[in-house]
């Protein structure tokens, strides 16, 4: 199939609808390729030659089929996904119609919306800082659920300004005695603790990555970054150069 210029796919959760077209927008042929068995998806893309570009949405699924299609040759593109959407308004929908569309905004050139197709080490990064963010705002409903029990159960207390320090905690144990109280104050305690393991654990890592990264050193001149914040700025912005 030397004759094709790209491979649209509209991407689902357990199939993708794939087309291949000739640089004239013309559809070759048509497929539906399963999810449940990756090697499925690489025996589709081991049928198209080296360089060819596949155009896929920047769906929350898009990345291992994207790496993917790179590691066996292949030209992954992402398009932005509510752009391409708007774009289409009004056309009549399917699965197939949806590849050929994105097949066409790739061959327009310069209408096409493209969208940033993040490399697997910013990807790596995002997923650790999403993660400690995750767990953070848990670990905050956790601490309100927290408080909730103590008035609910008319506990106050006061002897510490850290509440949920090792003093303050161990005061909330010795304090609530009623035993439905103790009871569901005990589960939340024991889950923030854990919460907060895992958190440290995810912080540690950051640390170590930032101090390979001389671009955090530069970012922690700032006023008001730290560590944190540093690592949220390189994982989330990826290539500074793309903009």
């Amino acid at each position: 199939m030397s004759n094709i210029a790209v491979v649209p796919m509209d991407i689902h959760k357990r199939f993708s609808k794939a087309v291949a077209m000739t640089k004239e927008g013309d559809v070759l042929q048509t497929w539906r390729v399963d999810h449940h068995d990756r090697r499925e998806m690489e025996r589709f893309f081991k049928g198209f030659e080296s360089g060819t570009d596949v155009v896929m949405e920047a769906t929350f699924n898009w990345p291992w089929i994207a790496d993917l299609a790179e590691k066996l040759g292949l030209k992954p593109q992402l398009t932005h996904s509510s752009r391409a959407r708007e774009m289409a308004k009004g056309m009549s929908k399917s699965d197939r119609k949806d590849a050929i569309w994105l097949g066409k905004l790739w061959l327009s050139g310069p209408v096409f919306p493209g969208a940033y197709l993040a490399p697997p080490e910013v990807r790596r990064m995002r997923a650790r800082f999403r993660s400690r963010a995750l767990l953070v705002d848990l670990g905050v409903q956790l601490k309100n659920s927290i408080h909730g029990i103590l008035h609910k159960y008319g506990y106050l207390v006061d002897e510490v300004t850290d509440l949920f320090g090792k003093t303050g905690r161990r005061i909330m144990l010795e304090k609530v005695v009623d035993p439905d109280a103790a009871l569901e104050l005990g589960w939340k305690l024991d889950a923030l603790k854990d919460l907060e393991g895992h958190i440290k654990t995810i912080e540690k890592d950051i640390k170590a990555q930032l101090k390979e990264d001389p671009r955090a050193d530069l970012l922690m001149t700032l006023p008001g970054v730290a560590e944190i914040t540093a690592y949220a700025l390189l994982s989330e912005i990826g290539d500074i150069r793309r903009f």
